[in-house]
């Protein structure tokens, strides 16, 4: 088989035997694999306002104004993705996650890796073990205020 394919495998997951002929081949080049995933935001009964200013990491791409100081909740791919992205353009990025474990589910070498490089190197601020519970509007500034409390 050529290196550059991409198989459909539910034929042998279900009969647990290659049928090359119901695989489902692809060849290319290169191939991006997209799960499709949909972005969550917190509910209000675990963050005060949270669907008052909130954003997805689906809107950051629709923003009509630059974002300016951003905190990003969470520590998957796609959290630490927009937070580097924003940070290497110059913006004061924090990530809040719940735990000390960034890239659940990676190599926690590799992880550790990124996330050092991320808050070393990109100026990128982590704060583990602490969520959001309240967002406020400053009235006087007009700024969002985020009160987080540790895990």
């Amino acid at each position: 088989m050529d290196p550059n394919t991409l198989i459909n495998l539910k034929e042998y997951y279900e009969t647990k035997k290659f049928n090359d002929e119901k695989l489902g081949k692809i060849t290319a080049d290169y191939i991006v694999v997209a799960t499709g995933g949909r972005p969550r935001l917190l509910s209000n009964k675990q963050c005060e306002n949270s669907d008052k200013y909130s954003i997805s990491s689906d809107d950051i791409f629709s923003m009509k104004q630059e974002p300016n100081k951003t905190l990003v909740v969470g520590g998957g791919y796609i959290a630490l993705e927009n937070a580097g992205f924003m940070s290497e353009l110059g913006y004061d990025v924090t990530i809040m996650n719940r735990t000390d474990v960034f890239l659940r589910g990676f190599d926690r070498d590799m992880a550790d890796l990124i996330t050092g490089h991320l808050e070393h190197h990109s100026g990128l601020k982590l704060m583990p073990w602490h969520l959001p519970f309240k967002i406020e509007k400053n009235q006087s500034t007009g700024k969002l205020e985020v009160n987080a409390k540790h895990q």
